[in-house]
Parts: structure tokens; sequence; C-alpha cells
């Protein structure tokens, strides 16, 4: 059996970075490709104002969303829905870069890190991850982190630069582990990618 989970956003604006937030996320479940039925549809409040140009879009209005919950009353309830199913996301950049902001804003860590990361503790593999929330400035402390691991592994989409920086910055022999297909990286390629890291 194949579970797959499709999902799409709305949002006010076309980054988190720039300050936009998450307003709507909507998810349906498959299996063998086929929907069953099951579905996860939330609105939410962004706590800003929507601006026009993504209000002609979406037509979802600032006293509508005033009325709905915020991101962190509905994030377990969506996480369950999720689980550990692979995301089909028709931009996937787009969406994933939204819904990890919210996460962690949430004082959640990001899909799907840190679930590979759970899954192999739960294994046994010594294995933990630092999530770095930006790369400008760095966190103060991140050089002292770095130090206390033996292996540094970097998931990053595309050729990525965080490798680079960290290994310019600190002088630690960080790995990078690249995905340039377009779509996010999968639980189960994390996993494998540690564990080749790991050399088993």
């Amino acid at each position: 059996m194949i579970r797959e989970v499709v999902l799409d956003t709305e949002t006010t604006g076309l980054s988190p970075a720039d300050g936009h937030r998450l307003v709507e996320v909507a998810a349906v479940e498959l299996i063998n490709h086929v929907p069953t039925g099951r579905h996860f549809h939330s609105y939410v409040n962004p706590e800003r104002e929507m601006p026009e140009d993504a209000f002609r879009i979406h037509g979802l209005s600032d006293a509508f969303l005033a009325e709905q919950p915020l991101f962190a009353e509905i994030v377990d309830e969506l996480l369950l829905f999720l689980d550990d199913a692979p995301l089909v996301i028709h931009n996937a950049k787009f969406d994933m870069a939204f819904l990890n902001a919210e996460l962690t804003r949430a004082g959640r860590e990001p899909l799907p890190i840190s679930r590979a990361v759970e899954n192999l503790r739960a294994k046994g593999h010594d294995v933990a991850h630092i999530h770095i929330r930006h790369i400008w400035p760095l966190p103060r402390n991140l050089g002292e982190l770095l130090r206390g691991y033996e292996k540094v592994l970097v998931p990053e989409m595309n050729t990525g630069q965080l490798r680079t920086v960290l290994r310019a910055e600190y002088l630690v022999p960080a790995e990078g582990l690249n995905k340039v297909s377009g779509q996010p990286f999968k639980i189960a390629e994390i996993e494998e990618g540690i564990l080749r890291h790991l050399g088993g």
C-alpha cells in the first residue's frame, strides 16, 4: 500500500522571508494514487493584513481570517494527518517554505528532517539535528554546537550554500545532501543519506 498526501496552501504573499504568512492549508489522502475521501482543511489567521494583490487571487479577507484559528492551534491535527507520507505538491518550494516557516514559528521542527532523525533515533542510531532559522547572521553559539558532532550532514535543495559557509566559517567537515529535482526531500531520502554518512 502506498500512502501519499496532496497538499496545497494559500498565503498573504510570495515569501515568508518578507513576513508573509499562511492563510489556508488543505491536504487530501491518496492510497495507491487514489483519493480515499480523507482530507484536512483549515483557514488560518495570519495575524497581519492581507495585501490587495493576494486578496484578488484567493478572496480571503481580513475580516474573515480574523475569525479563524492560529496556525499553532491547528498544527497538531495537521501533523497527525500528514504522518510520514510523501507529500505531492504542485509548487513544492513555495508551499514547503511557508509550511516550515509556520512550523518554526509554532516551535516545531521543519519537515521532513526532524521526522528522519526521530525515526533513526528510535532504531538506536546516535543522531541529532540543529535547525538553523537564518544564515545571516548565523547563531552565536553555532560553532560550539557543531563541534559537538563527530559528523555533520547538511540537507539542502539544489546545490545549496550552507555547507560551504559552515566549512569556511567553523572549519567543520560538513558534507552536503543535495536534491535538485525541484521536489522536497522525502523522509526516507534523508534517512538513507544519514546512514550513508554514518557508514552504515
